[in-house]
């Protein structure tokens, strides 16, 4: 029998397991796309929630004391606006399919900024020890890989 005779009688992909590929923006039908996008949500909203009311409580692990108005005025917008702003990004992305992959895209990338910051960072200056530097390095470099692969 010649090979174009065993291709040709060959069964169908599907017959034998093999899945269509699913391009990017296809949900998972087990529901982790949610978790993960949600998890990030409520975490960011956590952080941002925090800076706009205790804005000198969160940057007190880093050893950066915020004296002034306009310092307290700084976190709340970067940390507190930011943070409330890309838990709703990710609230939206969660209701939105038609702008779910860009919406969580455009956080993920945020995220892996983050994490390049630090590294960058790490490269000028060794930080002090593993917390808070290196421990939110990995929080944001798993966040964002996380992610990178919801739908």
């Amino acid at each position: 029998m010649s090979i174009t005779r065993q291709v040709i009688d060959a069964l169908p992909p599907r017959m034998l397991g093999y899945r269509p590929y699913e391009p990017h923006g296809v949900k998972r039908e087990d529901g982790m796309d949610e978790v993960i996008i949600g998890v990030v949500a409520v975490l960011f909203g956590g952080m941002g929630i925090y800076g706009l009311i205790a804005p000198t409580a969160l940057l007190a692990p880093f050893g950066t004391l915020v004296r002034s108005a306009d310092g307290r005025n700084e976190v709340r917008a970067v940390y507190g606006g930011f943070g409330v702003a890309v838990a709703l990004t990710l609230v939206l992305a969660l209701l939105d399919d038609g702008l779910r992959a860009g919406l969580v895209l455009g956080v993920a990338l945020a995220l892996a900024g983050m994490a390049g910051g630090r590294i960058i960072s790490f490269a000028v200056e060794r930080p002090a020890g593993f917390f808070p530097t290196v421990f939110y390095l990995l929080v944001e470099a798993v966040l964002a890989a996380a992610l990178a692969t919801a739908r």
